[in-house]
Parts: C-alpha cells; structure tokens; sequence
C-alpha cells in the first residue's frame, strides 16, 4: 500500500490522502481513496523490535471532510 500527502504553505491549501490499495501480488493498483480536507487526529503503531524480524503496523487516525472512491 502506498500513501502520499499532498499540501501546500497558503492557508486555503487542500490537504489530500490518497491511499492506493494494490492486488495480492503488489503489482497493480486495484482501487484508490482519497481523503479531501485530511487532518491528523492520532498516530499510533507498534513496538519496534529492531534485532527481531517483526512486523511494524501503524494507525493513522483523519479527520476529513470528503472521501473519493476509484
């Protein structure tokens, strides 16, 4: 999955999420949100083990005002 946050320094900037969710083999994109008017509200993720092969998971908690589906 990849993300990107798109914004600018003006104060009517339109702050974007866009979240690409990609087919099981990670080689194409199979459906894309964007999130219009994204703040952050909470982050959260996991202990990071770094001298274990672990997994580290995140939680992005947005407030938003709209949600594009493609």
């Amino acid at each position: 999955m990849a993300s990107s946050i798109a914004s600018s320094s003006s104060a009517t900037a339109i702050r974007v999420v866009e979240v690409e969710l990609l087919d099981d083999a990670d080689e194409h994109v199979d459906a894309t949100r964007r999130f219009r008017e994204a703040l952050p509200v909470s982050l959260s993720c996991s202990l990071l083990q770094a001298m274990e092969p672990t997994v580290l998971s995140g939680t992005v908690e947005l407030a938003l005002d709209t949600v594009e589906l493609s």
